[in-house]
């Protein structure tokens, strides 16, 4: 699994990228990076990017841990409710897995989080929200 995480100041946006298979430990720890960026502040809005990415190899337990773990991180690093999130994935059965988790999320996630099939669509509507 490859990961890259920057910060387009331009657009406020927090930009996670992965690629390829999905493992717990190592999204936990890429997930982690984001808050060390010069520029992360708690309210940017975060765009993941999943890119040949098999979620499904995630069990439900890996990713109900997944979930909780980037809970209490944001929440951590002063993310409140009001945060907005947008996750690309083109694979039809792993957005339909993440459609799902987020459905599913832990307290304390509680902001706005919305999958999309593609980049453009999830750019214009992080940059709607105001």
């Amino acid at each position: 699994m490859h990961t890259t995480t920057v910060i387009e100041h331009e657009s406020n946006l927090c930009v996670w990228r992965v690629n390829g298979r999905a493992d717990l430990e190592a999204l936990q720890a890429s997930y982690l990076e984001r808050f060390d960026l010069p520029g992360w502040w708690p309210e940017i809005r975060n765009l993941s990017i999943m890119t040949d990415t098999r979620l499904d190899l995630l069990s439900p337990g890996e990713a109900e841990k997944l979930m909780r773990f980037m809970a209490i991180a944001a929440a951590k690093n002063g993310v409140g409710d009001g945060f907005f999130a947008a996750v690309v994935c083109a694979d039809p059965d792993s957005r339909a897995l993440l459609s799902y988790w987020d459905r599913r999320a832990p307290a304390g996630m509680s902001g706005e989080n919305r999958t999309f099939a593609d980049e453009k669509t999830a750019r214009a509507w992080l940059a709607s929200q105001v």
